[in-house]
Parts: structure tokens; C-alpha cells; sequence
């Protein structure tokens, strides 16, 4: 239940910023707002959905053999939730376009904190962090290149 909230919430509070990001796009295609908005959006849709259908999947397990009952309901919000991971982008796709985003601009959320200050720039902030370290002797260059 806590993590139903917290994807309400964090969805109400990205819904804002795409409004504000779409704007500055539009502005000018060339900026990084719609890349940052891009990987956020890409991250979210990704991390529910999986969130949601292993969510479902507990509730199902739960209720035991009633789980399975077509009575339950419970069968149907599953498959429901199950396609989720799929449509509108398969999650290990996403989630690939998300670390592609953060070797590329890895500098966006520090050099935009006042526009973004949250706990997404946070994240996104560490991410970068630990992935500039597991890169270590290639350099970005080279991986900037390569992608």
C-alpha cells in the first residue's frame, strides 16, 4: 500500500515538471530538458510497472488457491499488470536507455539542481556518481563515443 502512494505522488510531482520541461524543449530542441525528462519518465514507467506486478503477484500468492479463483478477481489485475512490463516500452529497454542517459549528460542534474531539486536529481545524481566510477580507466570520452 505504502508503495502505491508513494508512485501517486511521485507521478503528481513529474507531471508538473514535464509541463515545465516540454516548455523549455520546445524553446529550444537542442537543450537536455527533454533527455532529463526522457530518463525520468523512461526510469518511472519502468520501476511501477515491475513495482505493481510483483506487488500483484504477492497479493496473489496470498490469498492462496483463492488467488487463482476467476471469483477473486485477482487473475485478470494480474494480467493487466503483467503487460504493463511490456507495452510502451519493454522495462530492460528503458532501463538501458536510462544508463545510456546517465554516461551521456552526466552532469545535467548538478548543473540544473535549481530547476530539479528533489529527491530524482538525487538519485540520478548518484547513479551517475557510481557509474563515472565503474567506467574509471576508459573516460568519458570514449563512452560517449561508443554510444
Amino acid at each position: 500500500m505504502a508503495n502505491s502512494y508513494v508512485m501517486h505522488f511521485v507521478a503528481a510531482r513529474q507531471r508538473g515538471q514535464y509541463d515545465k520541461d516540454l516548455a523549455i524543449a520546445t524553446q529550444d530542441p537542442k537543450s537536455p530538458h527533454m533527455a532529463f525528462l526522457h530518463a525520468i519518465a523512461s526510469s518511472l514507467k519502468a520501476l511501477f510497472t515491475t513495482d505493481s506486478c510483483i506487488g500483484t503477484d504477492i497479493m496473489r500468492q496470498s490469498c492462496g488457491g483463492h488467488g487463482y479463483s476467476v471469483y477473486s478477481f485477482i487473475p485478470f489485475l494480474y494480467h493487466a499488470q503483467v503487460a504493463g512490463v511490456t507495452y510502451e516500452g519493454d522495462n530492460y529497454l528503458l532501463y538501458q536507455q536510462v544508463a545510456r542517459y546517465l554516461l551521456k549528460y552526466p552532469g545535467f542534474a548538478d548543473e540544473h539542481s535549481h530547476e530539479y531539486a528533489g529527491t530524482l536529481t538525487q538519485i540520478l545524481h548518484f547513479l551517475t556518481q557510481k557509474l563515472m566510477e565503474k567506467i574509471g580507466s576508459l573516460g568519458r570520452e570514449n563512452w560517449n563515443r561508443s554510444i
